[in-house]
């Protein structure tokens, strides 16, 4: 499946179930990481390139910020897959 199209069925089923406030709350995760993998196949993404995201998106953010944005990559791999 392509990443571009999982993360729209991801997005989907937010805005479907989820507050609008939560849902805005994950939109920069979802642009970030269509932005880097949008055009890839979403089997093909290694975990280094996970790590390498999360570290990239994460730079300058607290623990906090950082365990935040895994939680909700780890939900979306969770949906997903």
């Amino acid at each position: 499946m392509e990443t571009s199209t999982a993360l729209r069925i991801f997005q989907d089923y937010q805005e479907s179930s989820l507050k609008p406030s939560t849902v805005i709350g994950y939109s920069h995760l979802i642009n970030n990481f269509e932005e880097l993998f949008g055009g890839s196949d979403l089997m093909s993404i290694s975990s280094e390139d996970i790590l390498h995201f999360l570290e990239l998106i994460t730079q300058n953010n607290s623990k906090s910020i950082k365990r935040h944005r895994y939680s909700q990559l780890r939900a979306f791999f969770n949906l997903i897959v």
